[in-house]
């Protein structure tokens, strides 16, 4: 579990070089600022963050990090992460089962 948000932290500051935020990044991790902070300290122990004027920058250690994992493409936005979230007006009910598209072609 670390790994993955040690990888999702770097995807955000790929994503968000020069307009981020330990409070945004923490709500959408589900983690306390200080939490996030271990994450980050070990990043930049790591090398795969630097910090540069006064800002977080990924390194290109870290940006390969996310290629070799293959998330390098992961959108890792505040306005990514919201889009993903179910509507409730629109959900299934819990109890409906959900089959995929040619679920019984898989059977043959």
């Amino acid at each position: 579990m670390d790994e993955y948000i040690n990888l999702l932290v770097l995807a955000y500051f790929k994503n968000n070089q020069d307009d981020y935020s330990y409070l945004k990044l923490s709500r959408m991790l589900g983690l306390t600022i200080a939490n996030l902070e271990k994450y980050i300290d070990e990043n930049i122990e790591n090398r795969n963050l630097q910090i540069t004027n006064d800002m977080l920058q990924l390194t290109s250690k870290g940006r390969l990090l996310l290629m070799n994992k293959s998330i390098d493409s992961l959108d890792f936005t505040e306005e990514a992460i919201e889009s993903d979230f179910i509507n409730p007006l629109n959900a299934w009910a819990l109890d409906r089962p959900y089959v995929p598209e040619k679920f019984t072609s898989k059977l043959r």
